[in-house]
C-alpha cells in the first residue's frame, strides 16, 4: 500500500526534475523542449464509478500540479483504444471469480500480442513462473501460496494502480433472507 501524501508526491517530482512552472502544472525540460506533466485518463461513458474516481484523482494531482484530464468514451472506443494500446490512463473495474486463469491478462507471452488483454504489455519472469505453477498445481495450500505470491509480485511491480475496493456486494439472490 502506497499512502497517499501529496507533499511526498512533490518532493519526489521535483528530486527528479519535473518543476512548477508559471501555469502552476510541473514541467521539465526533455530532448530541449519544456513539456508539462500532463496525462489522459479514459473510462467508460455510464461508468459513474469510474468517473467520480478519474474526477477525484484529477483532484488529488492537481495538489501536487500534475494535470489530469478526464477522457470519457463509449465503450466500443474505450475497448479498442485498449487493444490498440492507444491510451495513456485508463479507469476500469475488474472482477474475477477466486481461481482463475490469470495468463490472458497478465502473462508476459501475451504483451506483444496484438489486441490481446494484457493492455499495458506487462512482463515478468517471476510473475510467468507463478502463473505457469498455477496450471499445473492442484494441492490447494501450494495453489494459495502461489496465489500470494501472484498478489505479492502485482502488487510490487505496480503495472495497474489498485486504487479502489468496493465494499458492497456485486450480486444478491433473491432467494436468501437476513
Amino acid at each position: 500500500t502506497i499512502p497517499f501524501d501529496p507533499q511526498k508526491a512533490a518532493q519526489i517530482l521535483d528530486a527528479a526534475g519535473w518543476k512548477v512552472g508559471p501555469r502552476n502544472v510541473r514541467e521539465k525540460v526533455v530532448d530541449g523542449k519544456t513539456v508539462e506533466l500532463r496525462f489522459k485518463i479514459l473510462y467508460p461513458s455510464g461508468a459513474a464509478t469510474s468517473r467520480d474516481a478519474t474526477l477525484l484523482y484529477q483532484k488529488a494531482a492537481a495538489e501536487a500540479a500534475v494535470l489530469i484530464e478526464p477522457e470519457q468514451q463509449e465503450w466500443g472506443n474505450v475497448l479498442k483504444r485498449l487493444e490498440d494500446r492507444d491510451f495513456e490512463a485508463c479507469h476500469l473495474g475488474w472482477a474475477n471469480s477466486w481461481d482463475s486463469d490469470p495468463t490472458q491478462i497478465w502473462h508476459g507471452d501475451q504483451a506483444d500480442v496484438p489486441r490481446s488483454s494484457n493492455h499495458v504489455s506487462y512482463k515478468s519472469a517471476e510473475l510467468d513462473r507463478v502463473i505457469d505453477g498455477l496450471k499445473t498445481t492442484f494441492d490447494p495450500a501450494k495453489r494459495k501460496e502461489l496465489w500470494r505470491e501472484f498478489q505479492r509480485i502485482v502488487t510490487d511491480d505496480q503495472p495497474y494502480c489498485f486504487a479502489l475496493v468496493p465494499t458492497r456486494p456485486w450480486f444478491i439472490r433473491t432467494r436468501l433472507g437476513n
